[in-house]
């Protein structure tokens, strides 16, 4: 299954009985080798007036949800993965996402969507075609050095990956795997470094006052819950799982919904972030006290029932790729740096309550059970606290 190579996929056009274009995006022209008929999947109408820039970005967003979906559907309990590994890496791709005994059906949804997904893309589209049953250390190496242009978590991902998939061919005998994953294991790369960086406030607010002169209040209200919080964007926006089994609940094609709703903030103000995914359920927090919070509520209004954060554009919350996307384009606008992310948010927020009450009320406002953790959301390169020591020695000297 592959996302057909263009700046539009699935795009078509045709004249209409009054002269007009008629412009739709269609699924079976934007995916090959799906593993459903996608001809029985609906096509989408293109607004006739919009740019080529908008036609792009809709295509590809569509296509791109699409794909996510189709990862969902559930594999055939009689697969055998011998009878479609050729001996490729693409192949053991296939038969590792599609094989019931394979472990990445233990994995949970975001961590394949977030985390495995990407990596093993980027793998399929650069070395795919590659035979397993001829690959030498200097293969690897090379790879990982090819990688490295797309910065070194992105590298490492990628090889962890690679040594997973190889261990699962070697757990089913498939020719080659044993051999190339023993190569794997006496090679070593280089770990990417602890995050350094967060989202300071000045930005923080900053994106906030863009997205609501954007018109994009759901985005505001997501990044001021985020700052004022410090609580992850998924117990903000929640995510999309698989599963739509028609008993309910927010559909979009094959998945559902799950995340927090408008029901979650009681009478006093008091919001109780939905337990997602397995995670550890997330602090209770009185918006009533979070300024950043209250000046985008103060300018929009709640749902009245149902999902809290709603993306505007489609009546829908988003998907993970939707919001980091918008989220981006604005914090460019705004003049964040690339290297700072969405998820920074968290890590700066954290950091000035350490700064202002210490490390322990710092864990407890994170939800930390083990101040290590929470240390490794700190951002200080120790000038404060020697600053603080050096201060505190003079002062004792001087008694």
């Amino acid at each position: 299954m592959k996302i057909v190579k263009s700046d539009r996929p699935g795009y078509k056009a045709k004249a209409g009985a009054n002269g007009t274009e008629l412009r739709y995006w269609i699924p079976a022209r934007a995916i090959k080798a799906a593993p459903i008929d996608l001809s029985d999947v609906a096509s989408r109408v293109i607004p006739s007036d919009a740019p080529m820039k908008t036609v792009n970005a809709l295509c590809t967003a569509w296509t791109q949800e699409l794909f996510d979906e189709l990862l969902t559907i559930p594999v055939n309990s009689e697969f055998d993965p011998r009878i479609e590994f050729d001996g490729t890496i693409a192949s053991l791709i296939s038969c590792y996402r599609r094989d019931p005994s394979s472990p990445y059906q233990g994995l949970k949804h975001t961590t394949r969507q977030r985390d495995y997904e990407p990596s093993l893309r980027m793998i399929e589209k650069h070395v795919g075609e590659r035979a397993i049953g001829a690959l030498r250390g200097s293969d690897f190496k090379r790879w990982y050095e090819n990688w490295l242009k797309r910065g070194q978590r992105t590298a490492h991902g990628a090889i962890r990956k690679v040594r997973a998939i190889l261990s699962y061919g070697v757990a089913e005998k498939l020719p080659g795997c044993q051999e190339a994953r023993e190569i794997l294991a006496v090679m070593k790369f280089a770990a990417p470094k602890p995050r350094k960086v967060a989202l300071t406030y000045e930005w923080a607010q900053a994106i906030v006052t863009e997205a609501m002169q954007r018109g994009a209040y759901s985005l505001a209200l997501t990044q001021a819950l985020q700052w004022d919080s410090g609580l992850r964007r998924i117990h903000i926006i929640g995510e999309w799982q698989p599963g739509a089994d028609g008993s309910g609940g927010v559909i979009r094609g094959g998945s559902r919904w799950v995340g927090p709703t408008v029901a979650d903030i009681d009478a006093d103000g008091v919001f109780r972030p939905s337990n997602i995914s397995g995670n550890k359920a997330a602090p209770a927090h009185d918006l009533s006290g979070y300024p950043m919070v209250q000046s985008v509520l103060a300018k929009m209004a709640l749902p009245k029932f149902g999902p809290l954060i709603v993306n505007e554009n489609t009546g829908l919350p988003y998907w993970n790729r939707e919001y980091t996307k918008l989220w981006r384009t604005i914090a460019r606008e705004v003049g964040v740096p690339d290297d700072v992310w969405s998820m920074d948010t968290r890590a700066g927020a954290v950091t000035e309550v350490e700064e202002a009450l210490g490390i322990s009320i710092a864990g407890k406002f994170a939800g930390h059970s083990n101040p290590r953790t929470t240390l490794g959301y700190v951002r200080d390169d120790g000038v404060k606290v020697s600053r603080l020591v050096a201060d505190a020695r003079r002062k004792m000297r001087e008694s």
